[in-house]
């Protein structure tokens, strides 16, 4: 069986007025948006897409194109602005290293963001063409999410294009990653009737928005003196359940949220002992049973920092 593939796209003001309305309608499940670049410039068109993607039903995101200079300035510009449209919660967050900021700036903005959101996830944007300038920096220790760039030939629809894509370019061979969680094959994919940025995601929906923290739902107001047990969040319910013996996508985003909450695995997918090891100290640290096993609980605790029960 094929592994599922979910489809995005990113865009700026350099893409004008483009249809997101209608990207929505082509198939594409997730668009990240650039809000902000150095430490005072702000995408003009960011507030009006941001607003239409969610609007739209898809997974919101934004980017930060990470200049030179102060790095720590730059995460709290960036923040600012999210904040301000309602993220990051729920949002897919990236900053794009393809320019004069290196090592030092990546490691100032990683480290701030993370004071201010409370180590909300985030990937970095990046290309093999790009990364030597860094002079051997792993990115990997800053965060386990890799948006990696890599071009087929050629304008087409994303799904088309995609099938160009050999294996090995999930594999970026820079920055410590292994793997790449996302890939941004082509910056020609026909979209609602422009050529833009095509992303992949080698995963479920589901799998996608895990990535976002997505925040608990408020409770409602209880109509009696004793309110029933709260709900547990629908996209708990919907994560696969995985043991030992479990591979695959799902597995390398179970990763990636352990690593998240300091636990050092290698993203291989492949659920054995370390994996294990690491379910059972979040499940110890929870006040959970120790069974080894991730499930709506252990994500809970991954995702929102709480135990349900």
């Amino acid at each position: 069986m094929a592994e599922p593939i979910t489809w995005l796209v990113d865009i700026s003001h350099w893409q004008g007025d483009i249809d997101i309305a209608q990207i929505a309608r082509e198939g594409y499940s997730a668009c990240v948006c650039k809000a902000t670049e150095g430490t005072n410039y702000k995408d003009p068109t960011f507030d009006r897409n941001i607003t239409a993607v969610i609007k739209a039903g898809m997974i919101p995101g934004a980017y930060h194109y990470l200049r030179a200079g102060d790095g720590a300035a730059q995460a709290r510009h960036f923040y600012q602005q999210v904040r301000q449209l309602g993220g990051p919660d729920g949002w897919l967050i990236q900053f794009d290293a393809e320019s004069d900021g290196y090592g030092t700036e990546m490691t100032a903005w990683a480290a701030e963001w993370s004071r201010l959101t409370g180590n909300h996830p985030f990937f970095i944007y990046s290309g093999s063409w790009w990364w030597p300038r860094t002079r051997g920096f792993r990115g990997a220790d800053l965060t386990p999410l890799l948006w990696h760039s890599h071009y087929v030939d050629g304008s087409d629809y994303g799904s088309v294009l995609y099938r160009k894509v050999p294996a090995s370019w999930w594999m970026p061979g820079y920055g410590g990653w292994p793997k790449a969680t996302i890939l941004q094959f082509s910056s020609s994919g026909k979209v609602a009737g422009r050529r833009i940025d095509v992303d992949a995601f080698r995963g479920t929906v589901t799998q996608l928005r895990a990535l976002t923290r997505t925040p608990t739902p408020a409770p409602a107001q209880p109509a009696t003196p004793t309110p029933p047990p709260k709900p547990m969040p629908q996209i708990l319910r919907e994560l696969p359940v995985l043991r030992r013996g479990a591979s695959g996508a799902g597995v390398r985003v179970l990763q990636a949220l352990l690593r998240v909450r300091g636990q050092h695995l290698a993203l291989d997918g492949q659920f054995g002992t370390a994996t294990e090891t690491a379910v059972q100290a979040v499940q110890r640290g929870a006040g959970l049973a120790v069974d080894g096993v991730a499930g709506a609980s252990v994500y809970a605790v991954l995702l929102l920092g709480t135990n349900p029960t």
